[in-house]
């Protein structure tokens, strides 16, 4: 049990912390965009680690996801990520 537990603490501290970091270099939208992501991850994961069972509709809503990630990043100035970089030097 104690395994688990601290399996689980690193594992969040470090995705949290992995995300907060990334948020000095790339903009908000499109880490909150990947964060969207994790659902789907997961879901896959399970069904390779743990031979679990992946519905018609689980499909559906992960290609729905990934579409919708794809048509934002799309939309996305090429410039974002240097204007997050220009905004967060520090003086």
């Amino acid at each position: 049990m104690l395994t688990l537990l601290a399996m689980t603490i690193i594992c969040q501290v470090l995705g949290h912390g992995l995300l907060t970091y990334a948020l000095k270099d790339i903009a908000a939208g499109i880490v909150s965009l990947f964060h969207l992501l994790v659902p789907v991850l997961s879901a896959v994961e399970a069904w390779w680690v743990f031979d679990e069972a992946l519905s018609n509709l689980s499909l559906l809503t992960f290609v729905i996801v990934l579409v919708g990630i794809v048509v934002s990043l799309q939309g996305t100035p090429d410039n974002t990520i240097e204007a997050t970089n220009q905004t967060n030097e520090d003086p």
